[in-house]
């Protein structure tokens, strides 16, 4: 009789441990199911917070164009038009052209052979911005998508070693010509180009000095052309024509002596 209660108390107590041991098994279950939630939970949150962030981060990085922006600047209206408005204040000038639904800003200080391009999307964020000198680009231009995200970097001084500003050193100090601003004679007409000359093999500068239409029906204006290393800096030689027609005494004289382009002889090519 009491090795049978014996057994009964020792059954009694194995069923009764499985099931408390079936119980906390099945609360620990549904305890790293629930910390399973809270983790995909707190992990959304923290995503969401960090695409909100980047996000103000990019519209306060990305410029969005401002329709207030010259409410208070000179609207020139001999020259503007409902889609193409000329701004002036102080020193400034700007031009703001939409077209297609989308707003360009040209930006320059007044007699400035500098200007700054901004291009936006429809949604008024910048697209891209560019910087010129005698309409040719210069340093970096950033490309941005809708979403103000970047897509493109171009550098157009790569191949041009020898800056814009030394080049503007090196002519006013050689032929006594700023050409950081637009010429203002009315006979002489000056400007820059940037090219590649197949013949030397070598990214040029080409700074161009002109006489204009002198009004007496002379075909052939006086003109000199010099030709820049753009990574060096050195003036390679100078190309002149119809130095004997009238007011060729604009033509800007150099201090240094420099061959003429067609003098073979004078000028040496890269070796092969």
């Amino acid at each position: 009789m009491g090795k049978a209660i014996s057994e009964l108390k020792r059954l009694c107590h194995k069923i009764f441990y499985n099931k408390y041991l079936a119980l906390a098994m099945e609360n620990h279950k549904k305890e790293c199911k629930m910390r399973k939630i809270v983790f995909v939970i707190i992990f959304c949150f923290i995503i969401s917070y960090c695409k909100a962030q980047i996000d103000t981060i990019n519209k306060n990085i990305v410029e969005y164009f401002d329709k207030n922006k010259y409410k208070n600047w000179e609207l020139v209206e001999k020259i503007s038009s409902a889609t193409d408005k000329y701004y002036k204040k102080e020193t400034y000038w700007v031009r703001v052209l939409f077209y297609k639904g989308e707003y360009t800003e040209e930006i320059q200080t007044i007699g400035s052979s500098f200007k700054l391009y901004k291009y936006y999307h429809k949604n008024e964020l910048l697209h891209r911005s560019v910087k010129t000198f005698y309409n040719f680009p210069i340093g970096e231009s950033i490309e941005y998508d809708e979403n103000g995200n970047l897509i493109e970097k171009v550098n157009y001084d790569k191949n041009y070693s020898f800056s814009v500003d030394s080049l503007c050193e090196l002519i006013k100090m050689e032929y006594g010509v700023n050409l950081r601003i637009l010429s203002t004679d009315n006979f002489l007409n000056y400007r820059v180009e940037r090219r590649y000359d197949d013949n030397i093999k070598k990214y040029l500068y080409i700074v161009i000095f002109a006489v204009n239409d002198n009004g007496e029906g002379v075909m052939g204006f006086p003109i000199k052309c010099i030709y820049i290393d753009s990574n060096t800096g050195e003036i390679l030689y100078e190309k002149a024509e119809h130095l004997d027609r009238p007011y060729s005494d604009r033509i800007p004289k150099s201090k240094t002596f420099f061959p003429q382009k067609d003098d073979k002889k004078r000028i040496l090519l890269p070796s092969s």
